[in-house]
């Protein structure tokens, strides 16, 4: 069931906010194990985690400019259909504790529909540490350097976001 199509959440729906953040961690993940792998000076030469970040600067802008109003509107369906439609408050009430009883973690619907906000967190944390332990002679310095930049000011303003919405 997508619960919430096109429209609700800007001109991306759940599905294709999954699609291209699966994509792109998956890129991160081979970037971030290139730079992991000090056994291989080519590997670690060739690393180009900031160039991911570059490439996909607009998205991530676009994405978190647009996510906080895109999840105030889901939150409010989401919170007008707990009260309004028995159906899907029981179907909801039901799956959180089979998840709950399944996971560790925090399972509740609002908290994984916050998730991607708090994921440029660390972005940013690992941005820092990247650029703190790359020597700027690497070719992908100033990539991640313009990317720890930009990524801070996002995390800024995600904060400022997180805290109106506690």
């Amino acid at each position: 069931i997508n619960l919430f199509p096109k429209g609700i959440f800007s001109k991306y729906s759940l599905d294709d906010i999954h699609k291209v953040t699966n994509s792109f961690q998956a890129v991160l993940n081979h970037e971030i194990q290139a730079f992991r792998d000090f056994t291989n000076p080519r590997s670690l030469a060739s690393c180009s985690i900031g160039l991911a970040f570059v490439k996909n600067k607009q998205f991530l802008i676009n994405f978190y400019s647009n996510y906080f109003t895109d999840y105030i509107k889901c939150k409010k369906a989401y919170l007008n259909l707990m009260k309004k439609d028995r159906r899907f408050n029981l179907c909801m009430t039901d799956l959180a504790q089979k998840c709950l009883a399944a996971a560790t973690t925090n399972t509740h619907f609002l908290t994984l529909l916050i998730l991607p906000a708090q994921r440029i967190k660390f972005y940013d944390k690992i941005l820092c540490r990247i650029l703190k332990n790359t020597r700027e002679s690497h070719p992908d310095y100033e990539n991640t350097r313009a990317a720890a930049e930009f990524v801070g000011k996002l995390k800024e303003s995600v904060d400022t976001e997180l805290a109106t919405l506690n």
